[in-house]
């Protein structure tokens, strides 16, 4: 449903900037490392379940992410048109 994944889109542009406000990024790590992950959440922006798509094979730098996720148990409420009970959006987590 392509427009589902117009609302995919939108919400891991509203998501991101609050994943990286909250990420406590090692300052050591290389800038070619990247974690890609998935989120599930549910209508209130509940996390309802993440996994691991890639790792970075640093062990600081993906437990950073493993860590923030951990910590983390709600984002921002899923839009007022989007119809379904859950969605999940893909994440990417590099340094700056």
């Amino acid at each position: 449903n392509p427009n589902s994944r117009m609302h995919h889109r939108e919400e891991r542009m509203e998501v991101e900037p609050i994943l990286k406000q909250k990420w406590k990024m090692p300052l050591e790590i290389a800038a070619k490392r990247e974690v890609r992950g998935k989120l599930v959440l549910e209508r209130k922006g509940t996390i309802l379940q993440y996994a691991f798509v890639d790792i970075s094979g640093n062990k600081i730098f993906d437990q950073s992410v493993r860590d923030l996720l951990n910590e983390l148990d709600k984002l921002l409420p899923l839009p007022e048109e989007f119809e379904g009970a859950l969605t999940e959006i893909g994440i990417n987590f590099k340094p700056r």
